[in-house]
């Protein structure tokens, strides 16, 4: 009978760990995929109409971290240059502004997302070898363990409202 206990604690901790491994490599996979499409899409914004922007303007987006893109842009407008287009300036701004937040926010959540995540992983593996000691604790160390599993997903739940386009969002506060 104890060897059953055992046995079982140690399917439930393998078990675990391999299915919370499991979903921080696709999460993690989607945050690569979101994170791609964000820097595709700064870059499509700085490219835009680079052509006239270098003619017109001597501003160029080869080379240029999208942060000092919009300096440059910024800059621009302090000098009073006649024929620069208002809307594009505050497009590309806002655009670019918009998209360096998300970016942002989704690496900021991605981290503690796999601290906490790999932190969990790591102690169920670290609990295997310990299974005979805590199969006399077998009913708190199942329910120690689906605490440890609700953080998990709730960690991967917060993450997901990051790769959410803030057009798509529904939040109700602001209603």
């Amino acid at each position: 009978m104890e060897t059953i206990v055992i046995e079982d604690l140690r399917w439930f901790f393998s078990t675990i760990a391999q299915t919370l491994g499991a979903v921080v490599g696709l999460v993690g996979m989607v945050c690569v995929y979101r994170l791609q499409g964000i820097y595709s899409s700064k870059w499509d914004i700085m490219q835009g109409s680079d052509v006239s922007r270098e003619e017109s303007f001597g501003i160029s987006a080869h080379g240029q971290s999208a942060v000092d893109f919009i300096e440059a842009w910024s800059n621009m407008e302090k000098e009073g240059i006649p024929h620069l287009d208002r809307s594009i300036l505050d497009a590309t701004a806002v655009g670019l502004t918009d998209l360096l937040d998300m970016q942002a926010s989704i690496k900021f959540r991605l981290i503690a997302f796999l601290i906490v995540n790999l932190t969990i992983i790591f102690g169920f593996i670290v609990a295997l070898p310990f299974c005979e000691f805590l199969s006399a604790y077998r009913d708190r160390v199942i329910f120690e363990a689906v605490v440890f599993v609700i953080i998990s997903l709730s960690s991967t739940v917060w993450l997901s409202y990051a790769l959410i386009p803030p057009g798509r969002r529904q939040d109700k506060s602001k209603k």
